[in-house]
């Protein structure tokens, strides 16, 4: 095998500053939503129970309602203005309860997985806690998948064409474990493909002869793509069983 141990980027440790069950920001956000506190309430409480990761700092500019995030690519500094207000920005008892009943079925359908808010607003009812069951299910979904994603890099922090700036480029690179793949493409194949898959992938590459059995598919795909590639690369042997 190939003797590599990339050590990748891992944003653990943030996820759980922001969203952890306990002493998270998102938890903070909650409370003081709960208790009917302030904005203020909620950055002093945050800098209290987060300070000690060490990813959360207090704005030195005379910023007391605002606090900074060391997230992977950058710090990003948050005001708190309205908040916890927009945290709140729910349906009220009344008017879910209306839409529950709604006789247009779709409307019904869609509101009637909301929790009831007619005795006050539930745990988990947020604003904040709606939005990490969605990225859960969303996690769940790409989970169950053979995803691929495109890897989309940001070239400068202006928003300009032609214009790349290496600082900005090298931090997202590093965050996405780009520079980790390239690293193991570099010691290996970037690409495997089964024999039968790069035959059938390539056929029109395949010498004449081979051509029927490829469609019945009962040749000897190793034979066949040991052939396809001597023909343009010269490869005097193809190790390991299938690849």
């Amino acid at each position: 095998g190939i003797n590599l141990e990339p050590k990748y980027s891992d944003n653990e440790a943030i996820i759980k500053v922001i969203n952890g069950k306990t002493n998270s920001i998102f938890c903070i956000l909650e409370e003081q939503c709960k208790v009917n506190g302030t904005d203020k309430g909620l950055v002093s409480n945050v800098l209290k129970t987060c300070a000690a990761s060490g990813l959360i700092e207090e704005v030195k500019k005379n910023r007391d309602g605002a606090f900074v995030v060391k997230h992977s690519p950058a710090s990003v500094t948050y005001t708190a203005d309205n908040f916890l207000d927009k945290n709140k920005d729910i349906l009220t008892g009344g008017l879910l309860t209306c839409l529950k009943g709604s006789s247009n079925t779709v409307i019904a359908e869609a509101f009637g997985v909301l929790p009831d808010m007619a005795d006050g607003i539930p745990k988990g009812a947020y604003i904040n806690s709606q939005f990490g069951r969605s990225m859960d299910k969303l996690l769940d979904v790409l989970n169950s998948t053979a995803a691929h994603f495109i890897r989309c890099i940001k070239p400068n922090p202006q928003k300009v064409p032609i214009v790349i700036d290496a600082e900005t480029v090298l931090g997202q690179l590093s965050c996405l474990s780009v520079m980790e793949a390239l690293e193991l493409a570099k010691k290996a194949f970037s690409l495997r493909l089964t024999f039968e898959k790069f035959v059938r992938q390539y056929n029109i590459l395949a010498p004449g002869e081979h051509m029927a059995a490829i469609a019945d598919g009962i040749a000897d795909w190793r034979e066949v793509c040991l052939e396809m590639v001597n023909m343009y690369c010269n490869v005097p042997d193809l190790e390991g069983p299938a690849y």
